[in-house]
Order: structure tokens, then sequence, then C-alpha cells
């Protein structure tokens, strides 16, 4: 079994509307980032699931802490996306809504900075629907960090629970993974998986 799947899903996987046994999933790919990595894809995705999970634990080579971005199908155009998160960092909540043509990606929870050695943020996105060309595409993740009680940039630490809208009835076949510009920090890792339907 996958160590991400294994460690973020240990008792049943999430499947954010009930719960799914793990024999409902099938890894697909894993990648995990080399030095100097700014971008992770996964190409070539099979279209034969109901629904595609990507779980992940990774952190930014630089001290900001900053969005988890994807990209589909190499799809940049702003009118393409929108999004809406609702986090907080344990002292305040707050909501973020943003239309299409503000960003050319889906954005999903916040990546801590390498200020703490070792401290990776976990995240999990669900996209719905992924190999329908009828449909546009939705997507939901979570995700969070701590810095240990130690405040950074302002920052305890974060929980994000994201939705975000793809405006293309295009199945999706390819998967850009990015830190708004900023490097991985070596041996971030993020897997694809394969969700079946009932």
């Amino acid at each position: 079994m996958s160590p991400i799947l294994d460690s973020i899903g240990s008792v049943k996987a999430y499947g954010w509307g009930k719960v799914l046994a793990l024999t409902s999933f099938e890894s697909i790919a894993t990648i995990t980032a080399t030095s100097g990595a700014t971008s992770l894809t996964f190409s070539s995705i099979s279209q034969t699931y109901d629904h595609l999970q990507i779980r992940g634990i990774s952190q930014r080579n630089a001290t900001n802490v900053g969005f988890f971005g994807l990209r589909f199908n190499s799809d940049t155009s702003s009118s393409n996306y929108s999004y809406h998160s609702t986090y907080t960092d344990g002292s305040s909540a707050s909501t973020t809504k943003v239309g299409t043509g503000s960003y050319g990606e889906a954005r999903g929870p916040t990546i801590p900075g390498n200020s703490i050695a070792n401290d990776y943020g976990p995240v999990i996105v669900d996209i719905l629907g992924y190999s329908s060309t009828s449909k546009v595409k939705t997507l939901r993740s979570l995700g969070g960090f701590t810095y240990n009680g130690t405040a950074y940039n302002g920052h305890y630490g974060k929980v994000d629970i994201v939705s975000n809208l793809w405006n293309s009835t295009s199945a999706i076949s390819s998967i850009t993974i990015y830190l708004g510009g900023d490097e991985f920090s070596a041996g971030s890792t993020y897997a694809l998986y394969g969700i079946k339907g009932s």
C-alpha cells in the first residue's frame, strides 16, 4: 500500500460524502520532487475512473507560505477557474471567494515554507467527474500545517477548506501541481488515485 494512502487515510479512505473502502481506490502514479523542481505533472491519466483524488505532503523551498496550484490539460486561461476558500489560523477565521478572470489555475490549501525544517503540509484534493465530456469540473480540497507553537510571518499554522470550478467540459488527461512560482523542497510527494464508482 502507498505510504501516503496509509498515513493519511489509514482507517477508511477519504470520500467527502461517504466512507469508501480502500479497495475503491487504485494507485495511478506517485511523484516525488527533486531539488529545484517548480512543478510536478501527472500526464496521460486513464479515463476509466469516476473521480480522482490527489494526496500529498509538501513544503515550499522558500520561507514564505502560499497557495497550492493546479492546472488541467495545461490550461492557464483565467476565465476558466474560480474558487472559494474558508480558512483559520487558530485565532480567526476568514473566507475568500474569487470568480473567473482572476487566476489561471485552481487554488488549493496553503503550503508551509521551509522556515522550520521538515515542516511539510498535507493536502487532499478530490476531482469529481474528471472524465466527463458533458460537465464542468468541480474540486474540493483540504490542507493545513502548524509551526509547532512558533509564529512565522504572523502564522502559527493554518487549516484550509477550498472548492474550485474548472469551467471546461474537457476530460482531464493531465494535472500540473505547482506552488505559485516557488520551488518544492526535495522530498515533497504527491500521489494520484482513481476512484471507482459504487
